[in-house]
């Protein structure tokens, strides 16, 4: 193919005349005219950020299992603690090719991931887009920290680059979490599907159903994207099996027991990002309803969210913390219309934001000590030690338009 062929003419020139490139040096990409190369179906745009000590960067891995084909595109942004940035073409052969040496980059900056859409745009068009985030998660808070430069991407950082880049047809985020209602409710204009965890989202989830996802993108052009994010869940759902697990690569029992222990915790989930207003309506209506009962039945609502967190005995891992952050709204929910029964606006209020998650939530997968999981969390600290006053303060369209801040504030003080 042209591609290959101009990427094997990179490849000699490097080695023969260009030992070390540095951001200062001119790139290669200047002296081509991408334009003039075949369009694809698809090109994967993978965000690794792995600029944290003791940071495990996934692209060996990624390599070994993802591939270019006659209608995808690989490309990945890599960043790690001890080196400098770097850009990577993943070829039919699963051969890692560089393209660029950045010198050090933030990846906590919201113009690094929007100058890496747009050089994957201009440089490897595609009629479709899959972004793939990877680092560290933290819900609301955002992902993707750079402890070299002491940065991460804020929500509504990602929100902005990937509207200054034209967004992007499906967000997969390999990161912890994720699925927060918060989240998915910043990114809801910039992508139709949003995939993410609620909760752990190890490296185990994705590396296995990597080959099979290219392979789908490729063959099957005609799937929708909504189609498509279902069946990236069902895709791993098959993947993860312990068994095949260890007859593919992990070898040592330790891996293989923490290969169990992921599997066992998993959560992952789909989601329509065109029914996030819906599911957001619906709770800031519940948050109303909410907000006049805590003077009185303060104790109530702490029982319902005590009862409402998706965790169960893992046998793995007999030291459970409980979720203290966030809570699965859905369960939340369903508590909260149970325990408030003889209240009508409550009761019917919770069933909206239910029924709302179950059109939003196309596709869900969840470990055996996970079974409450029902694919968006939202935050409500457990208790009142690890509640963040700073939450109120976070810059994010969920808070502008509900009044779930102000039901904190009052259920906190």
């Amino acid at each position: 193919m042209k591609i290959q062929r101009l990427l094997t003419i990179y490849v000699v020139i490097v080695i023969s005349f260009t030992p070390i490139l540095s951001s200062a040096s001119a790139s290669y990409l200047d002296s081509i005219n991408f334009n003039n190369m075949e369009r694809k179906k698809w090109t994967i745009i993978f965000y690794d950020a792995a600029d944290f000590s003791n940071g495990y960067s996934p692209l060996d891995d990624l390599a070994s299992q993802a591939f270019s084909s006659e209608n995808v595109n690989v490309v990945v942004l890599q960043d790690t603690y001890s080196g400098p940035g770097r850009i990577w073409y993943i070829d039919e052969n699963h051969n890692k090719v560089l393209l660029e040496e950045m010198g050090e980059i933030n990846m906590g900056n919201y113009t690094t991931l929007r100058d890496f859409i747009n050089y994957c745009k201009n440089n490897f068009s595609a009629e479709r887009y899959l972004l793939f985030l990877y680092g560290h998660g933290g819900g609301a808070w955002g992902a993707c920290p750079d402890d070299t430069d002491n940065d991460w991407l804020r929500m509504r950082e990602m929100q902005d680059a990937l509207h200054e880049s034209g967004g992007v047809d499906i967000i997969c985020t390999n990161a912890c979490n994720m699925a927060a209602v918060e989240s998915a409710y910043e990114l809801r204009n910039c992508t139709d599907v949003y995939i993410a965890s609620e909760q752990i989202c190890g490296y185990y989830y994705w590396l296995y159903a990597m080959d099979d996802l290219c392979t789908l993108i490729n063959d099957k052009q005609d799937m929708s994207n909504i189609e498509i994010g279902k069946e990236i869940i069902n895709l791993i759902k098959t993947k993860r099996k312990p068994v095949k697990i260890f007859f593919e690569k992990i070898l040592r029992v330790a891996l293989l027991k923490k290969a169990l222990g992921f599997q066992m915790r998993i959560t992952l989930s789909a989601i329509d990002t065109s029914k996030m207003e819906k599911v957001v309506m619906a709770i800031d209506q519940l948050a109303c309803d909410l907000a006049p009962k805590v003077k009185n039945n303060s104790f109530q609502i702490r029982l319902i969210r005590g009862l409402a967190h998706p965790l169960k005995p893992n046998p793995i891992n007999t030291i459970v913390t409980p979720w203290i952050f966030e809570v699965d709204a859905y369960e939340f929910s369903k508590k909260c219309s149970r325990f408030f029964f003889l209240d009508k606006d409550i009761r019917t209020h919770a069933k909206e934001v239910m029924l709302s998650i179950d059109e939003a939530v196309i596709a869900n997968l969840r470990g055996i000590t996970r079974s409450k999981a029902n694919g968006l969390s939202l935050y409500l600290p457990r208790f009142k030690y690890f509640y963040k006053s700073n939450y109120t303060a976070l810059d994010l369209d969920f808070l502008d338009d509900t009044h779930w801040d102000e039901f904190l504030k009052l259920y906190f003080s």
